[in-house]
């Protein structure tokens, strides 16, 4: 036989397979189609059955996340830093990612943690892509950092995690007594390395960091979970 006509043999070999593959799914009785009734197949009921129990888990799990919201950590709070816009951005970003992870635990996993994995994960993308010191030419979009950001912006998260993960080793403040070793340090995170003298710049600063020092709102009913507070995971937590 010449090659053509193996060729041949061999296309319709491979024709007569597919015709029997689809004559094979036409006979399945648990083929996805509607029954000659008009009834949704087995098939249909039980993809229908997932597509439903999906979604409530999903919205349960919303309603959940909702319900601990009022119980967000001080140090987590959206209130901006009076800064310059790109810090701001930073602030913002790093912030985000931190109230997403802690509420996505309703609140089980402390701020020190929360705070430990974004510092991890902001401090590899460091290592690997440093910000600034792409090769010359290469555009800055070519970074592959997971979500692109502009440079100022990435230097400053890395920053400001550094920061978050200080105020959230923090002790609690003694409110009876005033006293919070914090109290004397400088109004603007050094981490931001930023130098300012204004006195009403600092005081802007000040009044930031009452807010962001503030007691976590203890939950209702007292879970644990919903008043972790700012400070390190206690022993238990440690030791789980």
């Amino acid at each position: 036989m010449s090659w053509l006509g193996r060729l041949r043999a061999k296309v319709a070999a491979q024709q007569r397979a597919r015709d029997m593959s689809k004559q094979a799914d036409d006979d399945d009785p648990w083929s996805d189609v509607a029954s000659s009734e008009g009834e949704p197949s087995p098939t249909k009921n039980a993809e229908s059955a997932n597509r439903a129990a999906a979604l409530d888990t999903h919205e349960a799990l919303e309603e959940e996340m909702a319900r601990h919201l009022p119980y967000m950590p001080s140090l987590l709070g959206k209130d901006l830093p009076p800064c310059g816009l790109p810090i701001q951005v930073a602030y913002e970003n790093v912030n985000s990612r931190l109230r997403e992870r802690w509420l996505y635990f309703r609140g089980q996993k402390s701020v020190v943690d929360v705070c430990q994995v974004i510092k991890d994960n902001l401090v590899n993308q460091s290592t690997h892509f440093p910000p600034f010191t792409r090769p010359s030419g290469l555009p800055a979009k070519n970074v592959k950092r997971t979500p692109w950001r502009r440079e100022d912006v990435f230097l400053y998260e890395v920053c400001w995690i550094h920061y978050f993960l200080r105020e959230a080793l923090a002790p609690e403040p003694v409110i009876e007594s005033g006293l919070d070793g914090r109290a004397n340090q400088p109004a603007i995170p050094e981490e931001l390395g930023l130098q300012c003298n204004r006195k009403d710049v600092l005081e802007l600063w000040d009044a930031w960091h009452v807010k962001k020092r503030a007691r976590s709102p203890a939950a209702p009913d007292g879970d644990a979970e919903s008043s972790l507070g700012n400070g390190p995971p206690t022993k238990m937590e440690k030791d789980a």
